[in-house]
């Protein structure tokens, strides 16, 4: 009896959670500043999103009351919560940035708010039809989208992961600033030669030497964003091509209208 109480239970408390979180988003993100960069800007989706996650959340919750192992429901409820708590981020971020760092672990609030959108997105909008109304694909033929949906998911997971430890996060005054683990090395490594040099005398002033040093670690991040984009294009783009085409194209072949 405990046992089967917990599936009926945790649906309404990420529900709960959800609610909860809505307030201080809107809070958070309406008391943000308005130069931000694009993945924590609040936006009239990012003040919306949340009800809808909830609403979504709500309605997986009633499909569990009756139903508790319905994949439709716990999509709907995972999707939604992961939608809530991705905008929550955000404006949290947001926030934080806008306001010199004022609240703790802002980076984590990045990390969070650049991978969880996905997830929401993907659950709600691509698992949720495709399992609708009995929880089931229509045809075998379409677990290449379950998988595709999978690996869309890890692959941003992994991308925003190592692109802000070893990258950072851009500031507006950007274009990248010395807070990845690449940018970190290049910029003690910098000042130690350029402290070397003040000392023996080969150099110029200890300023000039670190902007300089700073301008050319910049450069090296912007070449280095190239690099950043081959996870995407090598996994995301081709992943959201056959998430958004695939569906039509089962459909039709289904259909034998070609």
């Amino acid at each position: 009896m405990q046992r089967s109480s917990i599936p009926g239970v945790m649906p309404w408390f990420l529900v709960g959670l959800a609610v909860l979180l809505y307030p201080p988003t809107l809070y958070l993100g309406f008391n943000a500043g308005g130069r931000l960069p694009q993945l924590v800007q609040f936006d009239t989706w990012a003040a919306l999103a949340p009800a809808l996650g909830i609403v979504f959340g709500m309605v997986g919750s009633l499909i569990l009351r009756r139903q508790p192992r319905h994949a439709v429901g716990w999509l709907a409820v995972i999707g939604g919560f992961s939608t809530s708590l991705s905008v929550f981020a955000g404006t949290y971020a947001a926030y934080s940035i806008s306001h010199h760092g004022q609240l703790p672990a802002t980076d984590f609030a990045v990390w969070l708010r650049g991978w969880l959108w996905y997830p929401g997105l993907t659950l709600l909008f691509v698992l949720v039809p495709a399992l609708f109304p009995d929880g089931r694909l229509p045809a075998p033929r379409w677990r290449p989208l379950v998988w595709a949906v999978a690996a869309g998911n890890l692959a941003q997971l992994v991308w925003v992961t190592l692109s802000e430890l070893l990258f950072g996060f851009p500031r507006p005054d950007g274009p990248w600033p010395v807070a990845g683990w690449a940018l970190d090395e290049k910029a003690d490594q910098g000042q130690q030669a350029d402290r070397d040099r003040h000392l023996a005398g080969l150099g110029g002033p200890p300023a000039d030497l670190r902007g300089a040093r700073i301008q050319q670690a910049k450069e090296k991040a912007g070449r280095s964003t190239l690099l950043m984009l081959l996870p995407m294009i090598g996994c995301i783009f081709p992943t959201l091509f056959i998430i958004l085409l695939g569906p039509a194209l089962i459909a039709l072949l289904a259909m034998r209208l070609f």
